[in-house]
């Protein structure tokens, strides 16, 4: 039945949770369900409410001089959207409040509350009821009603439970794993999302639920290389996320992942969010073996800064952990800003799908400085300061590939920039080190330090003639040239610049040094690595702006296209780097930014492909439901694709629906195969007479005729 907590102060305010005990394995797995009727008829399935009714002995008062509001001084503090009208405690049936901006709205608005924004105890909340009636006994207030709390127990299914204003299963230090998440309802979240899984909650299932009016769906939640992982959340309906005023944000996910390995997004319906299914790498954070497949993401919104990103990737910029075997397949996206994007460097699959209506169809993007290296003696770690032997310049790493041990490591690194440095004598009797703001004397400009080197022979600090080198992030603005410093903050001198900060070259192949200790040797500087896309089978229709927009110009990349379908062409409909073109050009183009690192393979500009219209069969005429997306008979889509089945980790009989007289038929363009089917037509001849004489016409009639999967080809007729 319906479970409502009444909160008389007799107990803690949070004390609504029910611990649940944990299973084993999957032959002890512990199952709380909802669906009672299907037990019993006479049974009410489980409704769980995480608001509650408050009743500590303070009752609700009129608000003088306005007819219709009253007034309640809030104990405890509650997120200030979600309050809620409930006349009968015996039904499923409820008034959701507006919130209003000041208590005039509220007056002149039935079913409304105001809250200050403060979200502290002490507030008033004043409510108008839809009836104007007083609302003593019928408000829950969000946040401490009832919850199952798991802790870091496992094993355990929530199934075919209704879940309004939810609170957490699991918080704080709880660390679960294979949990099961299915056929549930969640409605009316809290501040920041829905369902958030974190680091080390492995094997957590999601499945086949709806999910609604939160700022943020699911979340995986994660900086570190131990985020969540072998997750599955599949066949859920998500809607309405991030629209409500005060859950407006500029996230707004219903999927979104932050590092892991091998989880699964697949077959979700998903609108009027701010995004579809998102996978994020944090600097140094893996993100691999991921499979976002037969998704139908539609109608995604901007509120509150949301993106408008069908399915994408994302990365911090300086990113270079390992990304690889995420593919993305049998997608569908109808109305977003951009369809699909991409920005990992390691390659991303992006086969069979489709984008419609979109700003964009596909975009890839983004790129940062990279810098290979051999010899290495030690290792080399984020945040690490590096200076060229000969050169003397310095940069800061970013994000470390590597292999092999001292003293012949190799790989790679990323870098935010190269540190501006300045040159300074008469260091001062107060020592000056990393971590501490300088001010100029005469600019005013400060910054702070991040590496100081005093030269060979150099006095120490103390002594008041030291020299040497200081490095900084930024130029932070104008300095002066032979102007003092000062410790910011303070009035004492501790050194003199000579001449202004400058940023020296590298030198190809120069020795790196690490603390003035050990060295690595540089293959090669300052090479820009960009993302890496394979797209092949996929539709892009009806585009707003381009359908491809592959803007990066970096020496190590990936764009190769080909076996797809556009409609219309037209010009700057497809960009490489900053030059856009109608389909002719983009076919003709040539990857001007190849360098001494780039393949000539790498980059393929659809020389299968063609501009053609897919002919979708729209039955719905108004492309608003998966089948819209089917290809009909005569689709310049059906057998034109490439056989990807295997780089899908699928086999052909997987991608096909039927063969026909033996013939094996090619994969086609697109996310739904064309159904070939071996059920004959159904023939219907219907005429307006049974007998007619010699010499009469008569109009035959087989409009009553039907074939469910090929369409009719042609009439023949057999008097």
């Amino acid at each position: 039945g319906i479970h409502i907590r009444e909160y008389t102060g007799a107990d803690t305010i949070a004390g609504g949770y029910t611990t649940i005990i944990g299973g084993t394995g999957e032959s002890t797995r512990i199952t709380i369900r909802g669906d009672a009727s299907s037990v019993d008829p006479s049974y009410e399935d489980g409704i769980v409410w995480g608001a509650y009714l408050e009743n500590v002995g303070d009752s609700w008062s009129a608000t003088g001089g306005r007819p219709g509001v009253y007034e309640y001084t809030m104990n405890y503090y509650h997120y200030v959207d979600w309050f809620f009208q409930v006349d009968d405690f015996t039904v499923d049936s409820f008034v959701v409040l507006e919130k209003k901006a000041s208590v005039d709205e509220v007056e002149a608005t039935p079913g409304s509350f105001f809250v200050p924004d403060t979200d502290t105890a002490g507030d008033k909340i004043y409510v108008h009821m839809t009836d104007s009636g007083d609302p003593t006994g019928r408000i829950l207030f969000n946040r401490y009603g009832y919850q199952f709390e798991t802790l870091s127990n496992s094993y355990i299914t929530f199934k075919n439970l209704t879940f309004y204003a939810p609170r957490p299963f699991w918080m704080g230090a709880d660390v679960p794993t294979h949990i099961r998440i299915e056929g549930n309802k969640f409605f009316y979240g809290d501040k920041n999302w829905m369902l958030v899984v974190a680091d080390g909650m492995d094997y957590i299932e999601i499945l086949d639920n709806e999910i609604a009016w939160a700022a943020n769906g699911i979340i995986n939640l994660s900086g570190t290389n131990n985020a969540p992982s072998y997750y599955n959340y599949s066949r859920n309906y998500f809607h309405d996320i991030g629209v409500r005023p005060s859950s407006q944000n500029s996230d707004a996910h219903s999927i979104g992942i932050q590092g892991g390995h091998d989880g699964v997004i697949e077959g979700n319906i998903i609108e009027r969010c701010g995004t579809g299914p998102l996978l994020y790498a944090w600097s140094e954070q893996e993100l691999k073996d991921t499979i976002v497949a037969r998704n139908y993401v539609r109608d995604l919104h901007t509120l509150g800064g949301a993106t408008s990103y069908g399915i994408s990737t994302m990365i911090s910029n300086d990113s270079h952990s390992i990304k690889t075997g995420n593919k993305f397949y049998y997608n569908i996206v109808d109305g977003a800003e951009i369809c699909y994007r991409f920005r990992f460097r390691d390659e991303q699959q992006v086969y069979n799908n489709i984008g419609y209506n979109c700003g964009t169809g596909l975009q890839a993007g983004g790129q940062v400085g990279l810098v290979q290296f051999e010899n290495g003696i030690s290792d080399i770690q984020r945040a690490d300061l590096l200076v060229g032997a000969t050169s003397g310049s310095v940069l800061r790493v970013a994000s470390v590939r590597s292999t092999g041990t001292s003293p012949n490591m190799t790989g790679s690194f990323t870098i935010n920039n190269n540190i501006w440095q300045l040159n300074f004598i008469s260091g001062g009797t107060t020592e000056l080190t990393v971590g501490d703001s300088f001010t100029g004397a005469t600019s005013g400009v400060v910054n702070t330090a991040r590496y100081i080197k005093l030269n060979p022979g150099s006095p120490e600090w103390g002594t008041g003639n030291a020299e040497g080198v200081i490095g900084f992030n930024a130029a932070g603005g104008g300095f002066v040239a032979d102007e003092n410093f000062y410790l910011y903050g303070t009035e004492e001198d501790i050194f003199t610049v000579v001449n202004i900060p400058t940023r020296p070259p590298f030198i190809e192949g120069e020795w790196l040094m690490k603390d003035g200790l050990t060295n690595i040797a540089t293959h090669e500087l300052s090479t820009i690595i960009g993302p890496s896309v394979t797209v092949k089978n996929n539709i892009f229709i009806y585009s707003q702006g381009a359908h491809v927009s592959f803007n990066s110009t970096a020496k190590i990349s990936r764009a190769y296209f080909d076996n797809n379908l556009y409609y219309p062409d037209g010009n700057d409909k497809f960009f490489l780097g900053p030059r856009g073109s109608d389909f002719a050009g983009w076919q003709a183009q040539t990857p001007f930014f190849i360098g001494s690192v780039g393949d000539p393979n790498d980059f393929r500009f659809d020389n299968n492909s063609t501009v053609a219209n897919p002919l979708f069969e729209n039955l719905s005429s108004s492309y608003s439901e998966v089948r819209d997306f089917r290809l009909t008979r005569n689709s310049p889509g059906i057998d034109a694709g490439e056989d990807v089945s295997s780089d899908m980790g699928l086999t052909l009989d997987q991608v096909k629906d039927f063969d026909r007289n033996n013939i094996v038929h090619l994969t086609d363009i697109g996310a739904l195969e064309y159904p070939y089917s071996s059920v004959p037509p159904t023939a219907v001849a219907v005429t307006d007479q049974d007998e007619v004489d010699e010499g009469d016409v008569l109009t035959l009639d087989g409009s009553g005729s039907s074939d469910l999967y090929d369409g009719i080809a042609e009439w023949r007729w057999t008097p």
